[in-house]
């Protein structure tokens, strides 16, 4: 399933948790009657799941249902460069680093504000030049066809934009 089901985002989270739970990634594993799968299992799995983030398009990526959340599991699978070389390729156009940060921001909920939109240093910096991307993103506000996104992604990286 992990290789070709059509729950990415339901699989990109399990493969997350997992991940975390067998300690590869992060400080805390969780006691082997915690996990879901083997040692063994979860190394076929990271190799069938790596082997799938790979051979997705940038476009492909941020169509599913948590693209930041894909491009975190592909990188704590054991691949660091392969998610940022996707999103530096497809960012190099302005239309694509729009539509990049577009899909990367983290929605935020809280008594004060409601909800907004936040791009996170923290989020953005494993992939992407963060502080590159926000000057771009300054740069194009005044652009024709991409000011509005711009505006609005600015906002996102200052204080947060509201719904």
């Amino acid at each position: 399933m992990f290789g070709e089901g059509a729950a990415i985002g339901w699989l990109t989270k399990l493969f997350r948790q997992e991940t975390f739970a067998h300690g590869r990634y992060g400080d805390r594993a969780r006691p082997e009657s915690d996990w879901l799968f083997t040692d063994a299992e979860l190394d076929h799995i990271t190799e069938l799941i790596l082997g799938r983030y790979r051979a997705m398009s940038a476009t492909d990526v941020i169509r599913s249902p948590n693209p930041l959340s894909l491009l975190f599991a592909w990188r704590q699978g054991g691949d660091e460069q392969g998610p940022r070389e996707l999103v530096e390729a497809y960012t190099i156009s302005d239309e694509g680093l729009v539509e990049m940060l577009d899909n990367l921001t983290s929605t935020i909920t809280s008594s004060d504000r409601g909800r907004y939109h936040v791009l996170k240093e923290n989020d953005l910096s494993p992939f992407m030049n963060f502080e590159n991307a926000r000057q771009r993103i300054n740069n194009l506000k005044e652009h024709s066809d991409l000011g509005e996104r711009a505006r609005r992604l600015s906002a996102a990286f200052d204080t947060g934009t509201e719904f």
